[in-house]
């Protein structure tokens, strides 16, 4: 395990969104969440945001209300934070944000399914 991230949230799918921060290529660390940075996010169940320590990515982490509640979260940032790529997991919306588009590919893949 690379990190030892645990999220301050009571959700069924928290072991599952620890567990793929916690063996992250990327020594993460935890920064302050804000929800004035992103677009349709005043309604989301818990928010959490992570800086790589080689400041080689940025990660958000949503909890959003179903899938469908992602995808629209995902489509009102797509316009206004372009350097923020998205993948969905079910209701869980992880958000990469990274110079080297092969940091981004490789975190997004990871956080698209493989645990």
């Amino acid at each position: 395990m690379k990190n030892t991230i645990h999220l301050d949230i009571i959700h069924p799918d928290k072991p599952r969104v620890e567990h793929f921060l916690n063996n992250v290529d990327k020594d993460l660390e935890q920064i302050p969440f804000d929800e004035q940075e992103l677009s349709g996010v005043d309604d989301i169940i818990a928010g959490f945001k992570f800086n790589a320590k080689d400041r080689a990515a940025l990660v958000i982490v949503i909890f959003a209300e179903s899938y469908s509640h992602a995808i629209n979260i995902e489509a009102a940032n797509l316009a206004t934070r372009p350097g923020i790529k998205w993948t969905i997991n079910g209701a869980i919306l992880f958000g990469v944000e990274s110079g080297d588009e092969r940091v981004t590919k490789e975190m997004l893949s990871f956080f698209a399914g493989r645990e």
